[in-house]
């Protein structure tokens, strides 16, 4: 007998980051929707990014085929990719330091062991409506306002990746110059 199959939506929130922090997801099981959110008054963004993840799979009554989406690149390469090198590992980074938030991790590894999961990540902010509706659960739990400008940490990285993109095609132009240059064709 084939497992279920749910599509569920995960989000955490903090601002500050540590600071008071909110945790949401969105279920949706053929097509009947239930949400969760829940708050933690010390946190990380991390910690509450995996939260959610843990407390949408904690809930499921039986074992399940079920995809997550989450616009967190640190919990959906972490647990598709980097907890394998971890475990091996006795727990370490690449770098030979404690893995932060191990606590959690093992958490949600035992979860997955029990439920068929297929990881999805999808941009936040990107139109997603789970991934919306999510963000504004997590949002309301963390104390963030509906329409506070996105919190100081989001706003540097987006600020970072925003120059690695432009120096990046800032090269590319130069190189295209060098080489219509070099053919003549300048």
């Amino acid at each position: 007998m084939a497992m279920p199959m749910l599509k569920i939506s995960t989000d955490g929130a903090c601002e500050p980051n540590p600071g008071r922090g909110g945790w949401a997801y969105v279920l949706n099981r053929d097509g009947v929707k239930t949400e969760a959110a829940g708050t933690v008054p010390w946190t990380t963004n991390n910690q509450m990014e995996l939260r959610a993840a843990i407390e949408a799979l904690s809930v499921l009554p039986e074992p399940s085929d079920v995809e997550i989406t989450s616009d967190s690149e640190y919990v959906v390469n972490g647990i598709t990719g980097w907890i394998h090198e971890w475990k091996m590992n006795d727990w370490r980074t690449a770098g030979r330091k404690p893995v932060q938030n191990r606590a959690l991790w093992e958490e949600l590894d035992r979860l997955c062991q029990i439920h068929g999961v297929t990881w999805h990540w999808v941009r936040g902010h990107s139109g997603d409506p789970a991934n919306e509706r999510c963000d504004r659960l997590a949002n309301q739990q963390a104390g963030i306002a509906a329409n506070a400008p996105q919190p100081r940490w989001k706003q540097q990285k987006e600020k970072k990746k925003l120059e690695r993109v432009q120096a990046r095609n800032d090269k590319e132009k130069l190189r295209r110059a060098t080489l219509a240059k070099i053919s003549g064709s300048e």
